[in-house]
């Protein structure tokens, strides 16, 4: 496991693309997040997320979102937690559809915005998300 680590941090130092950053950033928040061969860390864990997030990595975005609107690792922020599930979303992250989709339904952490609901259940619908075609079906 030490091994892994290293090579994950050395990664990050040196590989030049967008990538290989993302990849290694994401794997050691969810190695912080765990404790797996280091110390759990759940502020380096989010640091690193919020990193391979910036990166378009949705499931990092998905992590994000969740741990500012629980305050996991980080301050509480519903408003940047509405942000990075609406980013997950657009990237196809299907839970992040649904939470978004709520979020602009009921105008939590910005306003409400049925226009912007109505989208992204219809993209998520379009996609083949069943939970998404049932919470349409209901809109209209």
């Amino acid at each position: 496991m030490d091994k892994a680590i290293q090579s994950y941090k050395k990664a990050i130092g040196v590989v030049d693309y967008a990538d290989g950053k993302n990849l290694a950033h994401y794997a050691l928040g969810t190695m912080y997040e765990a404790g797996e061969g280091l110390e759990r860390d759940y502020a380096k864990a989010f640091e690193n997320y919020n990193y391979s997030g910036d990166f378009l990595n949705h499931n990092a975005q998905w992590k994000v979102a969740q741990w500012c609107e629980s305050g996991t690792g980080v301050e509480k922020d519903i408003t940047r937690a509405v942000e990075y599930f609406r980013l997950a979303a657009c990237g196809g992250h299907r839970d992040a559809r649904i939470k978004s989709f709520d979020y602009y339904m009921e105008g939590k952490g910005v306003h409400r915005n049925l226009m912007s609901s109505a989208q992204i259940i219809e993209n998520a619908a379009d996609s083949g998300d069943k939970k998404a075609k049932r919470l349409l079906r209901r809109l209209v």
